[in-house]
């Protein structure tokens, strides 16, 4: 279970509602020895309102038969997407970005 927050500051305070997010993967040994990638979406919802020193938290728990049997440390990301110098906030499409194309982004969700 991977569960997302977003936050209006940058120190992880002041939950923007409707950021939070959760994801559910049943896998095996095997599927996660080289890493697993979780995409938080949809943009418009989770990611998008956080823009100007804005903050986020990531968990993962792992249950085997429904029994918990490991936990993440909570992970906490700083996310500003407003463009140095210019103040424009980054958005999809824009240079360097994943544009829906997917080409560069992965996939997993």
């Amino acid at each position: 279970e991977f569960f997302w927050q977003g936050f209006l500051s940058n120190a992880w305070e002041n939950p923007i509602d409707g950021t939070d997010f959760n994801s559910t993967v049943l896998l095996s040994a095997d599927d996660i020895a080289s890493g697993l990638s979780i995409r938080v979406w949809p943009w418009e919802t989770k990611i998008e309102p956080m823009r100007n020193f804005a903050s986020a938290t990531a968990e993962f728990f792992v249950r085997r038969g429904g029994a918990l049997i490991g936990d993440s440390v909570v992970g906490r990301v700083r996310i500003d997407r407003v463009s140095p110098g210019s103040g424009k906030i980054c958005q999809p499409g824009d240079a360097g970005f994943c544009d829906g194309s997917l080409e560069g982004c992965n996939d997993n969700s």
